[in-house]
């Protein structure tokens, strides 16, 4: 009698064994074939978005899953790989030995915990690194969705068109380099007004302000928003620059945290260096003698001895941007009065 319990036992502990590696297997197969079929239509374009949209929100429509991850940068659990909080934790008090290891700095004074994406502007902003000491406009190169405002900067330059045709066309790089050293001339707290005069890639005015946006006509601030709260909210071309006819566009845009554009090509979506800084100081180190065993592309570049500028979009592998996009923010830097940010 007790072999045949102990016989049922293990053929029941089979069963389930078996169970649980079919419904294992069923769900791998049925996985592998859903990311088959998104491989066939890997977008559906619900809306278009140019070289003006630094709004994510619009992003969003075409990639949903990735708009929501983008998101989750507005999480405010707190944890050990930089969550957030209503303001980020001192690392001065924690670590006292920071204010002597940064003094004659800014750091000294005030030095926080990373927050998420999406405060990237209100936290610079909010900084006493900011409102203590006279900052240069270098400083929003990685704090913010910038490079349609150096655009449009370096095609007035230029005495070209700058309206939101000709910066929602095209990357134009000459354009965005003569911007990004004019903006780097100018003071901080001029800058976000700059950063208003750039459409955002929405097409209708909006009373809510997005996450990270710095748009004034909102009734309530949302996270990582830099917008006032306000009991009425005004209309939308209230509190606005005075522009409307250079721009050509009824809707002029707040100002965005780092977003999808910043990372990808609008057009083909593949991903792209666009920090003025990393292309001028990838360029640099190209250029030198040190050895970069880890930069494949830089080497063959040197092989060839081409006479262009070592490019990431133009001569880096894949493999390479992978990194390069994360690299041009993610990055020791220079920046001071009248000179422009500098990759070291």
């Amino acid at each position: 009698m007790a072999v045949n319990r102990r016989s049922f036992g293990w053929l029941t502990l089979l069963a389930l064994v078996i169970a649980g590696a079919t419904f294992g297997v069923t769900a791998l197969l049925v996985s592998i074939f859903e990311r088959k079929q998104e491989a066939r239509t890997p977008t559906i374009r619900v809306v278009d978005v140019d070289e003006t949209s630094t709004d994510p929100a619009p992003w969003g429509l075409n990639f949903p899953l990735q708009y929501e991850a983008y998101r989750r940068t507005v999480d405010t659990e707190r944890t050990e790989y930089g969550g957030s909080n209503a303001l980020p934790p001192s690392k001065l008090e924690k670590d006292p030995w920071l204010k002597r290891l940064y003094e004659g700095y800014a750091f000294s004074v005030d030095y926080r915990e990373a927050r998420g994406h999406a405060y990237m502007l209100d936290d610079q902003e909010m900084t006493r690194r900011v409102t203590e000491f006279p900052q240069e406009g270098s400083c929003l190169h990685c704090h913010a969705s910038i490079v349609p405002t150096y655009r449009r900067l370096g095609l007035a330059e230029q005495g070209k068109p700058a309206g939101a045709e000709q910066l929602g066309a095209a990357f134009d790089q000459e354009s965005v380099m003569k911007g990004f050293r004019q903006a780097s001339q100018m003071k901080y707290h001029d800058m976000p007004a700059e950063l208003s005069k750039t459409p955002d890639g929405t097409a209708q005015p909006s009373n809510t302000a997005k996450p990270g946006s710095t748009a004034q006509a909102s009734s309530t601030a949302k996270p990582g928003s830099t917008a006032q709260p306000s009991n009425t909210a005004q209309p939308d071309n209230t509190a606005k620059p005075d522009n409307t006819a250079q721009l050509g566009d009824p809707h002029l845009g707040a100002a965005h945290p780092v977003s999808c554009i910043d990372c990808h090509d609008p057009k083909t979506m593949q991903i792209r260096v666009t920090r003025p800084g990393f292309i001028e100081g990838i360029a640099a180190l190209a250029a030198g003698s040190d050895p970069v065993p880890h930069l494949p592309s830089v080497v063959e570049w040197r092989k060839k001895k081409s006479e262009k500028p070592y490019d990431p979009n133009r001569d880096a592998s894949r493999q390479e941007l992978r990194s390069f996009v994360c690299g041009q923010c993610h990055v020791e830097y220079y920046c001071g009065s009248k000179l422009s940010l500098t990759y070291p």
